[in-house]
């Protein structure tokens, strides 16, 4: 049993929780508070599973770290979060401002959509 909930995915028991917090609370959600996302566990689990490996001297195996977890940057290695974005894309565009014109016209998303400019 995961945080509680039984045969939930960890997608519905992060709803749930949130969820219940926003009813509780006055103030902003923390997202760390949270369970973790499907995607997210997933390349966590991978990560583990590589350094284990490691720790018990697997090394004959040649695990290559970017199958489990890791990806190169600046040639180091880097760990995965997730593989999805932050948000779906219709939410990110009202969120996010990329008007050039400083909000002036209707072309700007913030102001066609009511909101303060970000």
């Amino acid at each position: 049993m995961v945080y509680g909930l039984k045969h939930q995915s960890l997608n519905e028991a992060r709803r749930r929780r949130f969820k219940d917090k926003l009813a509780k609370s006055t103030t902003y959600v923390e997202p760390q508070t949270l369970p973790s996302t499907t995607a997210a566990a997933k390349f966590h689990s991978l990560r583990v599973y590589y350094q284990v490996q490691e720790w018990l001297g697997n090394t004959d195996q040649q695990l290559d770290p970017t199958d489990w977890g890791y990806q190169v940057i600046e040639n180091r290695l880097a760990p995965i979060i997730t593989d999805l974005p932050p948000a779906p894309d219709n939410l990110i565009a009202v969120v996010t401002c990329t008007c050039k014109s400083g909000c002036a016209g209707l072309l700007c998303s913030c102001r066609r959509h009511g909101l303060k400019c970000t």
